[in-house]
């Protein structure tokens, strides 16, 4: 099996969407750079990278936004709603994934044509805890502001 064929099984193992990194060391970064070049995946974000045929669902643009935003990030706003099965309506829901990240931190967002990445700074560590993804964790001192959630 050619290594670049390989790179799809292991996106799968991943979950379907993936870091650029986490991929590379799952197989290698030229398997990898193989596989973006011939189609078999694609970059949704930069660093991160799905199959060609999962790149709309809504959950791997959560997944994908996550990634891209790094840790920790939580979903927010009404992409959070939706998760906890709020009502949403579907033209809300598709048009933006929102997550929220620590204040500090500082990412540029590409503009897409097939859906937005809406990040939102929070200075706020409300419960004392930290929220990551859709799990809630005890602090570590000293909280978001040093990264350490």
């Amino acid at each position: 099996m050619p290594p670049s064929s390989r790179v799809p099984a292991a996106l799968a193992v991943l979950g379907g969407v993936a870091s650029y990194a986490s991929l590379a060391s799952a197989t290698s970064s030229a398997a990898v750079a193989r596989a973006l070049a011939s189609g078999s995946v694609v970059r949704v974000l930069p660093g991160v990278l799905t199959a060609p045929d999962h790149t709309d669902g809504p959950r791997i643009r959560q997944r994908a936004a996550l990634l891209f935003a790094g840790s920790p990030a939580a979903l927010s706003h009404t992409t959070a709603l939706g998760l906890y099965g709020l009502p949403v309506p579907a033209d809300v829901a598709a048009a933006a994934v929102h997550v929220v990240v620590p204040h500090p931190r500082r990412r540029t967002v590409p503009a897409s044509e097939a859906w937005r990445l809406e990040l939102h700074r929070s200075r706020a560590d409300r419960d004392g805890g930290c929220v990551t993804g859709s799990r809630w964790s005890p602090p570590r001192a000293p909280s978001w502001r040093a990264g350490r959630c």
